[in-house]
């Protein structure tokens, strides 16, 4: 790496690598440097997010804040993907409030912008402002009608969250006929069958959704369709190998607690 940088030869991605080796030689501060020397390009995000992830996991909120506000002040072609970088970071090391703040900090400053309205609606879900988060989910949708992803977010969260089925079926549906081998539409198509009490296509469709991407929730949702129609040693299988995957999931582990009480007042 270092003969490359001497050499003049994919500086960034050197410097990259080398923040990534003295995370592993347990060096933050090491990393910290690397990091901060790559300019913008293909790693450059990926730098920024690494710089943050190390303060944020040094219990140094402000500081990873104020790096991400030096980094849109250098590169502000980079300040709509800096700001949901941002608001990521915080929320996933549970600082919802300051992840709040930016999302609104960055709607200011770039308002309507469709990226930064879905990162808030994800934040509005997880601080169950289920009115906020559709409120910008409808946004995006007005603003693109096939954005496929906006409709499944805003589908399954009618779908998991409420009781409003017939609106998340279609929403859902409208995502599905746009992206039809979308893992997580698949999952969402499953999940509202489930609650529609169609179990046969939603067995169908969850089968399908975790066969393209084995994820933890996909798996906890096709147990549970599996469970309720009496197939319970495929559900338990189905959750075992994802538990090997994914030991530390909580709404897997949920998912098997409260089913598997149930069997077992």
């Amino acid at each position: 790496m270092r003969d490359l940088i001497e050499r003049d030869s994919y500086v960034d991605i050197a410097h990259f690598n080398l923040g990534m080796i003295h995370e592993q030689l347990n060096d933050p501060e090491g990393a910290l440097i690397e990091y901060s020397l790559v300019g913008p390009g293909n790693e450059f995000l990926a730098a920024q997010a690494q710089q943050a992830g190390i303060l944020l996991a040094q219990k140094r909120p402000d500081d990873a804040r104020q790096h991400l506000v030096d980094a849109r002040a250098d590169q502000p072609d980079y300040a709509v993907q800096l700001y949901m970088l941002e608001v990521e970071s915080l929320a996933a090391s549970q600082y919802s409030d300051l992840a709040w703040q930016t999302a609104r900090q960055s709607l200011q400053q770039f308002p309507g912008d469709l990226n930064l309205l879905y990162s808030r609606a994800m934040l509005a879900e997880q601080r169950n402002d289920l009115g906020q988060m559709e409120r910008d989910l409808r946004q995006i949708i007005k603003a693109e009608p096939d954005n496929a992803m906006a409709l499944n977010a805003l589908g399954y969260t009618l779908a998991d969250r409420t009781t409003r089925y017939a609106e998340a079926q279609t929403l859902i549906e409208r995502a599905y006929r746009l992206k039809p081998t979308d893992p997580a539409i698949l999952d969402s198509l499953g999940w509202i069958y489930y609650r529609t009490g169609n179990l046969p296509d939603a067995e169908k469709y969850l089968q399908q959704a975790l066969q393209a991407m084995p994820d933890a929730e996909i798996a906890a949702h096709l147990g549970e369709v599996l469970w309720m129609q009496g197939k319970r040693s495929e559900a338990r299988e189905i959750w075992r190998q994802a538990l090997e995957r994914q030991p530390d999931s909580t709404i897997l582990r949920s998912t098997m607690q409260r089913l598997i009480g149930s069997e077992n007042p």
